[in-house]
């Protein structure tokens, strides 16, 4: 915030900004003051900081700034540039969730919810999620495509649509516009939202220990690849969909963003875990200690 303005503001100033807790502002300037990165001015409530410019860091914290914010603008123009070129055309396409409200930690997913008519849906979502795997690749970020229907929009309510009302809008009019059309009925929420029911516990608690095998033997992956292939021959149209799903993901992403991957709460993460491909790579015991 002090670097973006250019000049002093008060610790409450940049809270508000900043959307961060004051009382955690106030230790982060004063850290930062005593390393002398910043500068304070005045005393008592009316006391503002400034970003000292002479400082050595003050350029490059600036330029890596910079560099985040332009990564950003990059992430977003190639997601706008994909969306406007899909055939069929959804009706709206926008991204909700934290990333659109700047309150995203590191590893979270970019969610893209997509509106199309319930006949067309299926293919659009599967179709939209492989297209933008070229977004993930490039720029090293998970996009999850969160698919809604015309009836589950309309069905939303006050509080959802307020969070719709806080999306970025890449196509077609925004979510919050659409006009209920009646007395809001539940609408089915993704999986990740739910209660556990045993079987995803399972999946996640297996998908968790998979990750952690990741971090020490990163040649798990071809084993995984080597099912999935194996699987492959054999396999259902429904069921080699979601394969072929994961052997882009395995190999595209690299091992830190995977890890990230298999233990995600999103929807896509939530359904892929339900057809794990890693599952021979634990031994007994482990699979054993994981359900235990």
């Amino acid at each position: 915030m002090l670097s973006e303005s250019g000049v002093a503001q008060s610790s409450g100033d940049i809270a508000r900004q900043a959307q961060l807790v004051s009382a955690g502002v106030r230790r982060a300037l004063h850290e930062l003051v005593g390393a002398g990165i910043v500068r304070s001015l005045g005393t008592g409530p009316r006391k503002l900081n400034q970003l000292d410019w002479a400082h050595p860091l003050a350029g490059p914290l600036t330029a890596l700034f910079d560099a985040e914010r332009a990564r950003v603008d990059g992430v977003f123009t190639a997601i706008r540039e994909i969306v406007s070129d899909f055939r069929p055309a959804p009706l709206a396409v926008w991204v909700e969730g934290p990333v659109a409200v700047e309150r995203d930690g590191l590893g979270d997913p970019i969610i893209v919810g997509v509106l199309a008519e319930s006949g067309t849906l299926p293919y659009t979502t599967r179709a939209l999620q492989t297209a933008l795997a070229s977004v993930e690749t490039v720029h090293d970020v998970t996009i999850e495509v969160l698919h809604r229907t015309p009836e589950e929009l309309e069905a939303t309510t006050a509080e959802e649509r307020a969070a719709l009302g806080r999306s970025i809008v890449l196509l077609g009019s925004p979510p919050s516009t659409f006009p209920p059309l009646g007395a809001t009925r539940p609408v089915p929420r993704p999986a990740a939202s739910q209660p556990y029911d045993h079987q995803e516990a399972q999946a996640f608690a297996l998908a968790a220990a998979i990750s952690e095998k990741l971090r020490d033997d990163p040649t798990t992956i071809r084993r995984a690849r080597r099912h999935v292939a194996r699987r492959l021959e054999t396999a259902s149209p429904t069921e080699a969909v979601e394969l072929e799903e994961w052997d882009h993901i395995l190999r595209t992403m690299p091992v830190a963003r995977l890890r990230r991957f298999l233990v995600d709460q999103g929807p896509r993460a939530t359904r892929l875990r339900q057809n794990l491909p890693f599952v021979d790579v634990l031994t007994p015991h482990e699979r054993e200690a994981a359900l235990s």
